[in-house]
């Protein structure tokens, strides 16, 4: 998945989960604040790979602060 799709999975998420809420705002924060680290997420996150929404969902929610 690209990262646009990615956002659209955790914006979809955004309004009823307060963890994706918080995420979303500190992605969007730092695009526009820090575009290199931006990239740089944008390039970690799209190298996962990612099939569907579910594998998204679960790295945040198992993988990335293991």
């Amino acid at each position: 998945m690209k990262m646009n799709e990615i956002l659209d999975v955790i914006t979809a998420l955004a309004p009823s989960q307060g963890f994706y809420g918080h995420l979303l705002n500190n992605i969007s924060r730092m695009k526009e604040t820090d575009t290199r680290k931006y990239g740089i997420l944008a390039k970690m996150l799209e190298g996962k790979n990612f099939k569907d929404p579910v594998d998204v969902i679960l790295f945040f929610e198992t993988e990335a602060f293991a």
